[in-house]
Parts: structure tokens; C-alpha cells; sequence
């Protein structure tokens, strides 16, 4: 390419940018050149700063406009690529990859330079963060603050202080539950606190083990299903459901009498509780921490540190239902990892490492049923040799 025309060439990019910043696949048609010399002129402009990125009329750089002018950057379109190479919703990266680079006036690009400015930005935001939200978590921006870091090339070890992995502590939350008589107590504890519907979704969500994005969702029709038990008709019920995390459906039981009266009012395709998802959410999470409060396992005003139960009590109040519900259905099927698994994970070394490690005192409980073969001590944790024998005796049968 002669130096005149490609003189031309740069102040056209130039002009076309400043007006409307475009991505490399508008300006290369509108060119008619190959992308990498796009790519190639327009770094070299925006290099010596003859390219601008325009703000608009309140300061706001085009790029933090809205959800959509972020991700038309060419670093979060190369990233989307990535989550969905690796089978991972975008949006839940993005959009707090957005909130954080908005908050902090931060290129995402400007993220590349190293770990510590990395830090001091993200430090910055936290604080941003807090004092907007005092009552909302960051886990969902320490995830994709990681991810991002991780697409750019940054060696982050999975225990680092600020962006850890989500496993980095895989396993140490694997005997945290609620025993039988605490779910109980929690029943009683929504409903007093909550209503009958925080009751009816705590009742359910701890049947059903559904991850908190499914829970906030309309559920689908909940089947009423049938079993006989020495010559007693039994009811329990069914429902199949979509953890969008993965993608999967799964089929749910629901054993409980008490629960199993709870979904009788609920149609198809609605909510469990009225209240909008955001504040439903943030409603129940508040219930879970001070019905945990309540029972003595949570200390509020103590910080635990990441790794010990008070922690995931406090930061992840939602998914400690998930993983007493695991525990649960563990002790109602023999300690049966693959029958439980099949439920809602994706295999059962996932769910023995990550929700219900099984502890000695559990194989030392394998083949003790409350109802043909009851224990001589009483005990909080109600265990069965099968999910129909847990079914007869929640309903009152004994032999």
C-alpha cells in the first residue's frame, strides 16, 4: 500500500472512529480491507492518541453507555468466545466485568498490565461497591474478575487472596447441614418471620436442592405420585426441572407430607413466592442468616474466614440449604451417592467431594432404617434404608 493511500486510509479511520467507535468487522467492510490491517492502523492510532474515544454529554465514555456498548469491545467479545468455548454463560461474567471497569473508569484492556493494578482496581470497586450496596455480596464479581484475569494471561493460584477459585476450598464445606430437627425448627422460623410463602420456598427448596437461579424461577407442575408401603397408600411428589448452570434437567423428589401439602396451591409455571426475584432473593437470604443466628450457627457479628462453615452460612446462606438438602438425601436412600446424584449433579464425585462428604460416623450408620430397623439412641439425623421406608416413616408409619 502506497503512503498516500494509506495516509488516507488512517485519517478515515480516524474519522469513522471518533464519530462512532465500530468493531474491527464494520470497519473492514465499510474499508473494504482485511481485518488484521484494521487492526493494525487502528492501534497505531490509538497509540498516539489521534483516536478518542468520544463520552457522552454526562462524561460517560461510550463503552460504559450500556451492557451492550461494552460488549462490543473487541477484548469482551475475544472473552465471551472463551466462556462459550468452555461451556459457561457469558452474562454472568460480563456483566459484572461491566459494573466493575464502569465503577472504576477502567478499560478492561487497561487490566492486562499486571496483577497489582489488577488488585488496586478491584480494591477500589469493593469499596465503590460497599457503600452502594452494603447489603449485597461479590461473589459473582470475584468469579469474573478471576475469569477475566485468567483470559488475560495472568498466573492467579487458585488460593490467591482476592481472586481464588471457586474450588480453591473444595470439600471443606462438605459436612456443613442442618440436621432434621433444625429444618423443623426452620419451617417454623419462615413462617413466623417470613410468611407461608418464604415457608413454602424454604420447605421446598430444602427438598429439592435446586440451585438459587432455578429456585427464582417459576417451577413446572409439581405431580403427585403414589407408593405402597405394608398395605398403606402413600403420596409424595415430582417435579423435573432445568439447572441452567449446566444446562441439565433433572427429575426432584419431594418426601416430606409437609412439604408435599405445600405444592398442592402451586400451578404450573409460577413462583413460588410474589415478591419480585431481586428482592424475594435478597429477602430469603436475610431469613436463612438469621434463622441460622437463631439456632446457634452463625455468629453475625464475628467475620469467619473462607473455609469454615460460618463462612458459607454467612456469604452463601442459599446454597447452605443445598448442601444440607444433600446430607438429607444421603441418610434417606443408604447413603446412596449415585441415586442422589442423579438428582442434581452431574456425577457423584461432585457431589461427595463438594456437598456430602460421607464421615465415618455415616458408614457406621449405613443400614440403619428409623422405620424396620430403628436406632437404640435417638438422634437429630433421621436415617433409611431406602427412599420409600423415609416416605413411611415421615408419614407417621412405624412398625
Amino acid at each position: 500500500m502506497k503512503v498516500r493511500e494509506r495516509m488516507r486510509l488512517m485519517r478515515t479511520i480516524t474519522e469513522l472512529e471518533n464519530l462512532r467507535p465500530r468493531t474491527l468487522d464494520e470497519l473492514s467492510k465499510e474499508l473494504g480491507i482485511s481485518k488484521p490491517t484494521v487492526c493494525k492502523y487502528r492501534k497505531i492510532l490509538r497509540d498516539v492518541g489521534t483516536i478518542v474515544p468520544p463520552k457522552l454529554q454526562d462524561g460517560t465514555k461510550w463503552y460504559f453507555a450500556s451492557p451492550e456498548n461494552f460488549r462490543t469491545l473487541d477484548i469482551v467479545k475475544e472473552f465471551v468466545v472463551q466462556l462459550k468455548f468452555d461451556k459457561l454463560l457469558p452474562t454472568t461474567s460480563v456483566s459484572p466485568l461491566y459494573q466493575i471497569c464502569k465503577e472504576t473508569d477502567t478499560h478492561p484492556e487497561d487490566l492486562k498490565d499486571s496483577i497489582r493494578k489488577a488488585e488496586t482496581v478491584y480494591a477500589k470497586f469493593v469499596e465503590i461497591w460497599k457503600s452502594k450496596h452494603p447489603d449485597k455480596l461479590l461473589i459473582k464479581h470475584d468469579k469474573a474478575m478471576r475469569k477475566f484475569l485468567l483470559f488475560l494471561g495472568h498466573n492467579i493460584t487458585n488460593k490467591h487472596k482476592t481472586f481464588y477459585a471457586d474450588n480453591s476450598v473444595g470439600g471443606d464445606y462438605a459436612n456443613t447441614r442442618l440436621n432434621d430437627k433444625e429444618f423443623q425448627l426452620g419451617l417454623e422460623f419462615m413462617e413466623k418471620e417470613g410468611g407461608i410463602e418464604y415457608k413454602n420456598l424454604f420447605g421446598i427448596h430444602h427438598e429439592t436442592f435446586v440451585r438459587p437461579v432455578t429456585l427464582f424461577k417459576a417451577l413446572p407442575k409439581v405431580e403427585m405420585q403414589f407408593l405402597e408401603v405394608a398395605g398403606k397408600t402413600l403420596e409424595y411428589a415430582q417435579l423435573s426441572v432445568v439447572e441452567s448452570k449446566q444446562g441439565v434437567r433433572y427429575d426432584k423428589l419431594i418426601l416430606h407430607p409437609k412439604v408435599v401439602d405445600m405444592t398442592f396451591d402451586l400451578k404450573a409455571n409460577q413462583m413460588i413466592v410474589s415478591d419480585k426475584k431481586e428482592i424475594a432473593e435478597k429477602k430469603y437470604a436475610n431469613l436463612l442468616r438469621s434463622f441460622y443466628h437463631e439456632i446457634g450457627r452463625l455468629t453475625i457479628d464475628i467475620d469467619s474466614k473462607r473455609g469454615e462453615e460460618g463462612w458459607l452460612f454467612q456469604n452463601r446462606p442459599l446454597y447452605t440449604i443445598r448442601h444440607s438438602s444433600a446430607h438429607m438425601w444421603m441418610r434417606r436412600t443408604n447413603y446412596n451417592a449415585d441415586l442422589v446424584a442423579s438428582m442434581g449433579w452431574e456425577d457423584s464425585k461432585t457431589l461427595l467431594k463438594f456437598y456430602s462428604r460421607v464421615s465415618t460416623k455415616s458408614i457406621m450408620s449405613a443400614g440403619v432404617c428409623q422405620y424396620c430397623r430403628p436406632p437404640i439412641r435417638e438422634s437429630n439425623e433421621f436415617s433409611f434404608c431406602s427412599a420409600s421406608h423415609a416416605v413411611a416413616y415421615l408419614n407417621g408409619m412405624r412398625i
